[in-house]
């Protein structure tokens, strides 16, 4: 009986070791989405059912209900745009590598439309030369062209955000009456309307980090009077046409009245609004805000940059997975309710400059 119980002692102990390896070690594979012509750059796996140029990722329930399916677009930490399924143990989509058929270069951020539609990327590719300038992709990554706002060059911030059916793009950069403004620019046929100024009646210094609303009507932002998100930062929104510019959320009243600062604000399709919180005793948390009433979704500490997949879920990169002992930015994906979530990505280091969400 002694050598019985011995035997399932090591081969408990042989099973524990192995569970223990598979969460502190990635199974995933990078494709190259010029090497094949299934779904290239959506993300997919052969049984999406979508084939090049696709919608991507299919909808669907993982274990417990969670909603996976759609697509997260991120910056590797070894230089490259990418594209990661919206589920569980994801697959990885090497945007960069595709788009060198298309035109060389380097790019330092990329944002995915919410439907799906289309990429914009910060790149020095399509002629844009040594400094990055504004472009636009295919969703199958087979074509791209600068974006000329009025004829001109654009020279955004890294983060973007683009409209339905990629007819518009937000971004920030200086040139408006404050340090950091949020500018638009619409396509209209093969061109693009010189910018426009969006937040020019704000009352903070720096207008960064958009991202669009469902609807396309509205961008929700960073506002705040430190660069980079600093103390007091709140999160506001405004009319694609300049109008109704509003602060969603600010520290210091309320649910966040012991909050450092908010950031990285998202929006689901019923008015949900997702976002960072930064509090001295709980430090980055997310937290969704409906109609005055604020929920902290999950009990993840050190969670940050959110966005919401049209599926509801919330992708977010998250620092304290057990197992996590470099501390590098994995992407999450949880419930609307954060009840349930799933890890997308594990040990790479996400560039912490946007998660965009999409189809």
């Amino acid at each position: 009986m002694r050598y019985a119980r011995c035997h399932l002692c090591l081969l408990a102990t042989i099973a524990a070791l192995v569970a223990c390896h598979n969460s502190g070690s990635s199974n995933q594979t990078v494709r190259d989405a010029s090497d094949d012509g299934q779904a290239a750059g959506n993300g997919g796996s052969d049984d999406t059912g979508a084939g090049a140029g696709g919608g991507g990722a299919q909808s669907g329930a993982g274990a417990g209900g969670l909603p996976q399916g759609g697509v997260i677009a991120f910056m590797h930490p070894d230089g490259y745009a990418a594209f990661v399924e919206a589920k569980e143990a994801g697959q990885v989509t090497n945007v960069s590598t595709a788009l060198n058929a298309v035109s060389s270069g380097a790019d330092k951020s990329v944002a995915i439309a919410l439907d799906g539609s289309a990429a914009a990327l910060t790149t020095t590719r399509f002629g844009c030369g040594d400094w990055e300038c504004l472009a636009l992709v295919s969703r199958d990554l087979k074509q791209g062209a600068r974006v000329q706002a009025g004829g001109e060059d654009v020279h955004p911030d890294p983060a973007l955000a683009v409209g339905p059916k990629s007819g518009w793009i937000v971004y920030s950069a200086d040139g408006g009456s404050h340090s950091r403004d949020l500018f638009i620019t619409r396509k209209s046929g093969s061109s693009w309307s010189a910018k426009q100024l969006l937040t020019a009646s704000s009352k903070f210094a720096y207008n960064t980090q958009p991202a669009p609303t469902p609807d396309g009507k509205r961008v929700v932002f960073d506002c705040g009077n430190a660069p980079y998100g600093g103390d007091g930062n709140a999160v506001c929104s405004v009319g694609i046409d300049g109008s109704g510019l509003r602060v969603e959320a600010a520290p210091g009243s309320g649910f966040a009245a012991q909050a450092v600062a908010l950031h990285h604000p998202a929006m689901a399709a019923d008015g949900t609004l997702v976002f960072e919180m930064n509090k001295p005793d709980t430090g980055e948390r997310i937290w969704a805000l409906r109609e005055g009433q604020a929920t902290r979704l999950g009990d993840f500490s050190n969670d940050n940059s959110p966005c919401v997949l049209p599926s509801g879920a919330v992708a977010s990169l998250v620092l304290s997975r057990e197992g996590n002992r470099s501390g590098a930015h994995e992407i999450k994906l949880m419930s609307a309710s954060g009840d349930e979530s799933v890890m997308v990505l594990v040990n790479v280091d996400v560039v912490d400059v946007q998660l965009s969400c999409g189809r």
